[in-house]
């Protein structure tokens, strides 16, 4: 393997591999923290080599130091877990026996804090024998295999679960590259198919398109055959629905099966066009294929091809979907049977409960759709921030309308709140404020809509529309933490420090440990120079496990307007020691070392 800095996830790695291999090889690129020691710690052989911006010229270098007749790859943020079949051993020999050269494994990635699973079939034992090898400065390949076979063990990926500061970093280094690439060959349909799937995972849905179209038609021009590239005409549907161009989705989409055939996530995709279409019979007839079609995936029965399956763990929102659509042909029984099925299997009861309920109401059938609210109340009862974002800083990105499978029924309020997001997103605000104001005048007690509205009105600088949407707000979400927060917020921008710091005060109450407010409370204070209590309520915030960096920097901030250097420092180095790249710190900390 090559490593770099990867102390937090080496050590779980290596004790799933160390009892099944000869010998652990490790490629160094500069490693600055207790990554070599964990690897010695396993009796891995280190060799160090300074990056050089290209992941199969290392990977290579890896290859070149084993000693074994066969080659077992696998990255610092993965685990092996072994079939109860055959030990990996065994399946080697075996391989050997029948004279393949190079075993797959499903890579199971896990996504959205373990939520989500996209898998790939990746080639990650072969032999050694000179002639494979890597290529591809970015997303490396293997060349040189005469024939392959399945591994029954599986590889679970945990780096796509890292956080979004993470992703941004992962974005911003694999794009750079990859951009690199096309600059000197604009024709590498590789290169443009690994950008837009970047694109992608950063929601940059315009990018995305971009990228992917430019790939599909290079793929047709080129007549290039590998399967593989079927995930640009998936990117290339998913980023029109998200931009609400579902027309356009289903061109592409017909573009994939006519030269590849069917595929598991052009057909989950197929599923929803035809739900935001209303078209039922299509949502069952796709529906179908795509559960089909997984079976099939799950019990390797479909042909080996290498082609990431992004939807792997989708099929809940598929039977939802195709409860609703059961529904919208008046089959009452057969959405309950689908509904049922979801929920064994959704990461998330709560939110299919209430999708379940409302669309039976909406079909007629109000006391079942009665049974699932109160299920989803039970489970999952608005206690939190969670249901919202912050809308002060526009940092978090909206949920999406093709991942949440909110999108219901073309008048219903949460179609209008599903539909607001997406606009958001897309930078189209006027709409947006319009879509979450009818989301309100629908339904009085949405706490998404009303912290949504706000956010895009202060940042619009209209606080006193902003305040005065709040106190529309209906009798049962008044007291929600969120929106008493919100509150906050609003009379913060205003200028009136007092209510500000009741509704913060009260947010508290509802809910301790919710996150910034600690923070906004500090903020208030600082301006009347009450460092003793802004100094508490920045304890608090980090004693809570909440917004722990901006809380550290402005102690450290405070203590510099102290005249407390050594303090500062401490507070400072405590910031860098959880977030190593947080510039704010890094800044202080040379200013105060040099002086």
């Amino acid at each position: 393997m090559i490593v770099k800095n990867e102390e937090a996830f080496l050590g779980r790695c290596l004790k799933s591999v160390v009892d099944h291999v000869d010998e652990i090889i490790i490629v160094d690129t500069g490693s600055t923290d207790r990554t070599v020691g964990i690897a010695k710690s396993f009796g891995a052989r280190i060799y160090y080599h300074s990056w050089q911006d290209d992941f199969s010229l290392h990977r290579n270098q890896s290859i070149s130091y084993a000693k074994g007749r066969w080659i077992f790859i696998i990255d610092a943020d993965e685990e092996y877990s072994g079939s109860s079949q055959r030990s990996l051993r065994e399946e080697v020999a075996l391989a050997d026996k029948r004279g393949i050269e190079a075993l797959s494994m499903r890579v199971e990635n896990s996504c959205n804090e373990g939520k989500e699973t996209v898998c790939l079939d990746s080639i990650r034992i072969f032999l050694s024998n000179g002639r494979i090898r890597y290529e591809g400065i970015v997303h490396n390949y293997l060349l040189g295999f005469k024939n392959h076979a399945a591994s029954s063990g599986r590889i679970i990926h945990y780096g796509y679960d890292q956080g979004p500061e993470a992703a941004r970093k992962k974005f911003e280094r694999t794009a750079t590259l990859l951009q690199k690439q096309i600059e000197e060959n604009p024709e590498n349909a590789l290169a443009h198919l690994y950008l837009s799937n970047s694109y992608a995972s950063m929601n940059r849905n315009e990018e995305a398109l971009r990228e992917s179209l430019t790939t599909v038609e290079l793929v047709e021009a080129q007549q290039i055959t590998h399967k593989q590239f079927l995930k640009a005409y998936y990117t290339a549907a998913r980023s029109y629905i998200q931009l609400q161009r579902p027309d356009e989705a289903e061109i592409i989409c017909r573009r994939a099966l006519d030269r590849y055939g069917g595929h598991i996530d052009i057909f989950a995709t197929q599923t929803l066009i035809s739900l935001i279409k209303n078209d039922w019979s299509g949502v069952i007839e796709s529906g179908g294929k795509y559960r089909e079609a997984l079976e099939r995936y799950r019990k390797h029965e479909i042909e080996l091809d290498m082609v990431e399956i992004a939807t792997y763990s989708e099929e809940w929102k598929i039977c939802c979907w195709m409860g609703m659509a059961k529904l919208g042909l008046g089959d009452l029984e057969g959405a309950e049977t689908l509904y049922a099925r979801a929920l064994e299997i959704t990461p998330d009861k709560s939110f299919l409960c209430r999708q379940a309920g409302i669309s039976l109401s909406e079909a007629g059938h109000p006391d079942r759709a009665r049974l699932y609210m109160e299920e989803a109340h039970r489970l999952s009862p608005p206690s939190n921030e969670d249901t919202v974002r912050n809308h002060t800083n526009g940092s978090e990105q909206a949920p999406e309308v093709a991942s949440t499978g909110l999108r219901i029924s073309p008048d219903n309020s949460e179609s209008f709140f599903s539909k607001a997001m997406a606009l958001e997103k897309a930078g189209r605000m006027s709409e947006a404020e319009d879509a979450y104001r009818e989301t309100i005048k629908r339904t009085n007690s949405h706490v998404g809509a009303y912290n949504n509205l706000v956010g895009i009105l202060l940042r619009q600088n209209e606080d006193h529309e902003a305040l005065r949407i709040l106190q529309t707000a209906s009798d049962a979400i008044i007291n929600h933490p969120a929106i008493r927060y919100t509150y906050g917020l609003v009379h913060s921008v205003l200028g009136n420090h007092a209510e500000a710091l009741g509704h913060f005060d009260k947010t508290l109450q509802l809910a301790p440990a919710f996150k910034k407010v600690n923070i906004q409370k500090a903020i208030i204070f600082l301006k009347f120079s009450k460092y003793n209590n802004a100094i508490d309520c920045l304890k608090m915030e980090i004693a809570n496990s909440g917004d722990i960096i901006p809380a550290l920097i402005t102690l450290g901030e405070i203590s510099l307007h102290l005249g407390d250097s050594s303090q500062a420092l401490n507070y400072f180095h405590k910031a860098i020691s959880i977030d190593s790249d947080n510039i704010t710190a890094k800044k202080h900390i040379h200013s105060l070392n040099t002086r």
